[in-house]
């Protein structure tokens, strides 16, 4: 009876629970969000003034609103995160959390019932074992400091945290081969790269790309409309791809390049999260990874963990996390990986997979890559909420290897799906990270991510002195079409000898020619752009970037060309066409927490 009266007062503690009332915005806002989560307020719009909240959503980066707007979006995630949390630990029924978590969802701006109750679903169970289990008790100023970013809730408190640093080794200690190499005038090494493919296994030709779900063309979205709206057969910018045209791509990379090796960072499922299983993100993987066996099938092949392999979307436990042995552990999805990766892996490397997501593999002399699972930084992984202090310690198996590495004069490459500076991505282990490759900057000599599906990259600067570059992390463009991008891929050169970067390819293909030809033709791939010719650097040291940036802001002919690589020219997004200081930033940005350098380089935000 007591736990009745408890849920009855939240539920409707204006009537009842409230006897001083409080008309000030916090309060009416608070009260709205209630209602809504309530479901006091279902069949109705969501206030004006609270939009905000879902358009946040839709662009989580607090730069491009104000700081009232962040204020708000604040205050109604905490609204809404106290309420979810004393539902979960009232142990109230599930339809009576349902209707909450729907009421989240028209917040959020998820209108339609199918997307939201897979959602629900699917995410549910992991929220209420994190509220049950996490000690001391989560709560909504952790959340929200997380999802909404600085300046919001607990967010000073979940940022407080580093990772201790080795001093630096005097060369006198390492061998011969970490001294540094001339490199230039060796052979190159040609390195494709393949990012976030999204893979949608139920594309159906003809049928809606315009159907007003997250992810269009599928066998959800039925037949089209129009002929105008009708999925295309090599694919659409408003769809991910079909299996036949992955195929065919990888086809065209085996007829047109000569490969070293292949890096492949992950995101093989579509994006029709709603809809998805365990067993349905393993068919995908299996899709993606045994067609690249076959096509290469002596071609060496590193991989890396993206955020859309686990099931649910997004939600991967590190070893911090408190699941080991649980029915939340990511041992089912690991392990299946580890036997696709068992092609091009030893034993060691798909033990330390199995365990960790990640792994360190030297196969040719002098060269370690390192592939670290970055999708345990994102601030919806909810397992971070467990521990937001280096999750999974993976920081500090990072710094490990690199040390090794150092010792061994090996140079490294990281593979890393999530770029550090990703506003999704936690501020303190983005800081973190930086600090680790520029102490290694020596030793690292590439480092690439994928996630964001567009052609970047991202500077690290040395955090005693922030004039000096000390490393650059290129961020590739996906396979995708999602949305509004041509697919594509990167070729990289890598120099044998000193293995950096020394060139780029990027490669996309021409979906509307593609789609006229249709499937008696075969689909347009063409060279978009090499970077020596077209980004006139100068050199690819990290302070050559640095120069690019600076002349990215004052060049307008050069920014206008770099935007159309940026969005593989395609029609772009609602990211593309933000504005230039917002684009450039993020090729500054690490760490969510820290925009000074934006302000240095490209004057402050007006």
């Amino acid at each position: 009876m007591f736990r009745f009266i408890l849920v009855f007062c939240w539920l409707f503690f204006l009537v009842i629970c409230d006897e001083t009332p409080d008309l000030s915005e916090d309060y009416i806002v608070t009260k709205t969000v209630k209602e809504i989560i309530s479901g006091e307020r279902r069949g109705q719009n969501i206030p004006e003034d609270l939009m905000i909240v879902s358009q946040f959503y839709e662009t989580p980066k607090p730069e491009l609103f104000s700081k009232q707007e962040i204020s708000l979006t604040c205050l109604a995630c905490e609204a809404a995160v106290t309420g979810l949390i004393d539902l979960f630990l009232l142990g109230v029924d599930v339809d009576t959390i349902t209707t909450a978590l729907e009421g989240l969802c028209e917040l959020l701006g998820v209108i339609d019932m199918q997307v939201c109750h897979g959602g629900i679903a699917n995410y549910a169970p992991i929220i209420e074992y994190i509220v049950r289990n996490r000690e001391p008790q989560i709560t909504a100023g952790e959340v929200c400091a997380a999802v909404v970013g600085v300046g919001c809730g607990a967010w000073e408190e979940i940022n407080n945290w580093s990772v201790d640093i080795p001093a630096k080794i005097s060369m006198d200690l390492l061998g011969p081969e970490a001294e540094e190499k001339d490199g230039g005038q060796s052979d190159r090494l040609r390195v494709l790269h393949l990012t976030d493919i999204h893979l949608d296994l139920t594309y159906t030709l003809g049928n809606e790309a315009d159907c007003g779900l997250p992810m269009c063309c599928g066998n959800s979205s039925g037949l089209a409309a129009t002929e105008e709206t009708a999925a295309g057969f090599w694919g659409d910018y408003n769809c991910d791809i079909p299996t036949w045209s992955y195929k065919r791509m990888l086809e065209q990379i085996r007829t047109e390049h000569d490969l070293d090796y292949i890096m492949i960072t992950g995101d093989y499922p579509a994006h029709d999260v709603w809809l998805q299983s365990r067993e349905h993100n393993l068919a995908t993987a299996g899709f993606v990874l045994e067609s690249l066996t076959e096509v290469f099938p002596d071609t060496q092949v590193v991989p890396s963990l993206g955020n859309h392999e686990p099931f649910p979307c997004n939600i991967i436990a590190g070893s911090t996390a408190g699941v080991e042995g649980d029915q939340f552990s990511p041992d089912w999805l690991l392990s299946e990986l580890s036997e696709y990766f068992s092609a091009w892996l030893p034993g060691p490397q798909l033990e330390s997979f199995r365990q960790d997501a990640a792994y360190t593999f030297s196969w040719v002399p002098g060269l370690r890559v390192i592939s670290f699972p970055s999708p345990l930084c994102l601030t919806y992984n909810f397992w971070l909420w467990m521990d937001f202090s280096d999750p999974g310690n993976m920081l500090v198996w990072l710094i490990d290897q690199l040390l090794e590495a150092e010792v061994a004069g090996e140079k490294v490459h990281i593979l890393s799906h999530v770029p550090p500076g990703n506003a999704e991505c936690l501020g303190a282990w983005g800081r973190e990270y930086s600090r680790v490759i520029s102490r290694f900057e020596k030793t690292i000599t590439g480092q690439f991510h994928g996630h964001t599906h567009y052609d970047h990259f991202a500077l690290h600067y040395d955090p005693e002195n922030s004039t000096r570059a000390t490393g650059m992390g290129f961020i590739s463009p996906s396979v995708a079409s999602y949305t509004g991008l041509s697919p594509g891929y990167r070729i990289y050169e890598v120099d044998s000898e000193s293995f950096k970067v020394v060139d780029t390819e990027t490669w996309v293909l021409d979906l509307p020619i593609s789609n006229a030809g249709g499937e008696d033709s075969d689909p347009l791939w063409y060279k978009l752009y090499t970077a020596s010719e077209k980004l006139e650097l100068g050199g690819w040291e990290p302070q050559d970037f640095d120069r690019m940036v600076r002349r990215l802001a004052t060049d307008d002919e050069y920014y206008d060309m770099w935007h159309t690589f940026l969005r593989k020219a395609g029609p772009g997004d609602h990211y593309t066409q933000q504005t230039r200081r917002h684009l450039l930033c993020d090729l500054l940005t690490t760490s969510n927490l820290d925009k000074k350098k934006c302000d240095e380089i490209l004057g402050p935000e007006t």
